[in-house]
């Protein structure tokens, strides 16, 4: 994701150790990802904060698969959360 800069700095490196001890605590880290903007800020925000520790619990995003969530809304989000 990136640095983050400006009055959001310290929020966003105190959700990244919150989301490292939580990590650590748990033997990984699983995200609901639907590909919408919380979801991606979240599962990039897991992302980075696990990139900072030598070794590194696992991390999975999964996406739920029902008649509200359609295909074509399915691939464009496995594409965004593979880079």
């Amino acid at each position: 994701m990136g640095a983050v800069s400006g009055i959001y700095a310290d929020k966003y490196q105190q959700l990244l150790k919150h989301l490292q001890q939580l990590a650590l605590s748990q033997g990984g880290l699983t995200v609901a990802y639907s590909g919408g903007v919380d979801s991606a800020f979240l599962l990039a925000a897991a992302a980075d904060a696990l990139s900072m520790l030598s070794e590194a619990p696992p991390l999975c995003a999964l996406t739920a698969i029902s008649p509200s969530y359609p295909e074509w809304e399915r691939e464009p989000a496995r594409s965004l959360a593979q880079t």
